[in-house]
């Protein structure tokens, strides 16, 4: 017969392993103690193929739908509300607020479970105007062509940076028609009182 000490150790260690994977296995959602927010990049670069950099800074304010967010692959999470573009460099940038508001998309974290280092969405629906001293063009984010932003989180969760990155084709007059502009930049969110954002697997 089986000393009882070892019996019962086993059976603790078997209950902790079980409900560590049952933990485990039904985190498949992410909560946010605020859902209004606010991300600003105080350089964004869009650079067009023919070779034009123009650099701006760059506001948006949106709200997630709920503070419970499914880990689905491109799952509508929220909104953007408002934007606006701040001081450019090498040329200048409107964006067409008229067609706010745009959506946000949820894509995919990293890390190892149960603490996640990151979290990417996407932006669908955004729409610019450039213009420096040659051309005059039209881009927008499309979810073919998404603008992803990656959320780098802290320790506790914490929201610290959200990069930004993309390339989508442009739209104007013959030049703009045959290029594409890669974008990118590096930014904060906040919540829209300018508190820290909080992520965390649940």
């Amino acid at each position: 017969m089986r000393n009882p000490s070892k019996l019962l150790l086993a059976g603790l260690c078997a209950t902790f392993l079980l409900a560590a994977a049952v933990s485990t296995a039904s985190a498949n959602h992410l909560s946010v103690n605020e859902q209004r927010h606010r991300i600003v990049w105080r350089e964004i670069q869009w650079v067009a193929s023919a070779g034009s950099t123009i650099t701006c800074e760059l506001t948006l304010e949106g709200s997630f739908h709920s503070r419970t967010i499914a880990k689905v692959a491109n799952a509508l999470i929220g909104h953007i509300n408002r934007a606006s573009i701040g001081t450019c460099r090498g040329g200048s940038a409107t964006v067409h607020t008229e067609t706010l508001p745009w959506h946000e998309q949820y894509h995919s974290f990293t890390g190892t479970l149960p603490r996640i280092t990151s979290v990417t969405i996407g932006f669908v629906g955004i729409r610019w105007r450039f213009r420096n001293s040659v051309e005059e063009c039209e881009a927008g984010t499309t979810q073919s062509e998404q603008g992803l932003g990656i959320i780098g989180l802290g320790a506790e969760g914490e929201a610290n940076s959200i990069e930004l990155s993309g390339s989508v084709a442009l739209r104007g007059n013959f030049l703009c028609n045959f290029a594409t502009a890669s974008f990118r930049g590096a930014g904060s969110v906040k919540s829209s009182t300018g508190g820290t954002i909080v992520v965390r697997l649940i």
